[in-house]
């Protein structure tokens, strides 16, 4: 019999093994890969540090409208439209600022030029446009096309805050609880995401979920962090998909099942989550609550070495690589088993 072995750092070695008879080999390769055991906590952001942050980008201007290649198809843009925009902006109209805004951060219809969009972003923030103060809070906290100025973020996300905006309560939350630009502070963090979450907010829900699974600013909990989860989930965030995803494999606040998690991580892995696209690949590859297919885990780390993830690329590529090619090379010795017990028919 002819074996392959799969490097340590391929999924914690699946085996391809290779009898000389069709049948024979077959039944080979399933023995060896059953034998392997599925480690779930091999990838940065759970179980590993409270501080990791989730790979998935919350930081998306105008996502509700459709900006930034997620949510909603965004608004057509031509001529006309941004010739109206503009007339309307100089009146005095906060939303056509926030949308010029848009536009000109995108470069859709316009330019793209990041300090132009500040300036709209601003004119309508100061006007009230609570969308445009939350943005802004976003801006300066990552420092998105400017230099990063917490100071200013926490000035315009109080602002959006105090007009009852969602999205700028968990932003400030993770201020507070990454100390960026003020003391650390998990209570008053989770104090935001309490106020977010209240709100049916995904994100504020997930990191709610976060601070319980970890226990920072309350105790720890994994039931609570479960269904904290659950809801985001429920709310399409990939994050919090992923993170439910792996509560499901572990079996932690919720009842193990391998299948349960194929089947969330395959919802996050579809939105474009990287971190559930290396997940739901090594699921496939090793046959944990799905039946096992090579094909199925190389289209996944497939899409996820070509995904652009800088923290997950380097790996997906190796990991792809080394199952084709010891796929290429198991299959090329079953071909010359299998002719020769053909032969001796």
């Amino acid at each position: 019999m002819f074996v392959v072995k799969c490097s340590a750092a391929l999924l914690a070695c699946t085996c391809l093994a290779v009898g000389c008879i069709f049948g024979a080999a077959v039944a080979a390769a399933d023995t060896a890969a059953a034998d392997t055991k599925f480690e779930v906590n091999m990838l940065p952001g759970h179980g590993v540090s409270t501080t990791n942050e989730a790979t998935y980008d919350p930081w998306t201007l105008g996502s509700q409208h459709g900006f930034g290649g997620l949510g909603k198809k965004p608004p057509d843009i031509d001529d006309h439209t941004i010739s109206k925009l503009q007339r309307t902006a100089e009146d005095g109209n906060k939303d056509s600022l926030y949308f010029l805004g848009l536009f000109s951060f995108y470069g859709q219809g316009v330019p793209k030029d990041t300090g132009k969009a500040i300036e709209y972003f601003t004119e309508a923030a100061r006007l009230g446009h609570v969308e445009a103060q939350s943005n802004l809070g976003m801006i300066f906290s990552r420092g998105l096309g400017t230099t990063r100025d917490p100071e200013t973020a926490i000035s315009w996300l109080n602002q959006s805050i105090g007009l009852g905006n969602s999205d700028s309560m968990w932003l400030l939350g993770v201020m507070y609880r990454d100390a960026d630009g003020v003391d650390r502070n998990h209570t008053r963090a989770l104090k935001y995401f309490k106020m977010s979450a209240a709100q049916k907010n995904p994100k504020g829900l997930f990191y709610l979920g976060l601070m319980h699974e970890y226990g920072l600013g309350v105790k720890q909990d994994f039931v609570a962090a479960a269904q904290y989860y659950e809801v985001a989930s429920q709310l399409k965030d990939p994050e919090a998909q992923y993170y439910l995803g792996l509560m499901s494999a572990y079996g932690r606040g919720v009842d193990q099942s391998l299948e349960k998690a194929v089947q969330i991580f395959t919802k996050a892995a579809e939105a474009g989550h990287v971190p559930s696209q290396i997940q739901i690949a090594k699921m496939h590859s090793n046959g944990q609550g799905v039946e096992r297919s090579y094909d199925n885990a190389i289209y996944w780390f497939d899409i996820a070495a070509k995904s652009g993830n800088a923290l997950y690329v380097d790996e997906a590529v190796r990991w792809r690589d080394e199952l084709s090619a010891l796929l290429s090379e198991a299959k090329a010795h079953l071909q010359i088993n299998t002719n020769r017990f053909a032969n001796r028919v």
